[in-house]
């Protein structure tokens, strides 16, 4: 994985995170992703990366560990137990 920061992070600032797979073959996944400020929407930081496929069960283990999810950006969308974002 590489990553090109490209500005500094403000402080207690929400951040957006997002991630897309740009290529999939049978065993490789080619992504891209990038950490935005999330009222300007300026990019603070963009990633390529190339990752192996987990097997079925490691992936829904991973899934399950990290809340993984479709973006939406609803606030329903949002698990019962996530943090509520506030202002500092």
């Amino acid at each position: 994985m590489t990553v090109d920061f490209r500005r500094p992070v403000p402080l207690a600032r929400a951040l957006r995170a997002e991630g897309t797979v740009t290529r999939a073959t049978r065993r490789l996944f080619r992504t891209e992703g990038r950490i935005l400020d999330a009222e300007t929407l300026a990019v603070l930081a963009s990633s390529e990366g190339v990752y192996l496929a987990a097997p079925p069960e490691r992936l829904a283990e991973l899934k399950a560990r990290y809340r993984m999810r479709p973006l939406d950006d609803s606030p329903a969308a949002a698990p019962s137990d996530a943090p509520e974002l506030v202002d500092a």
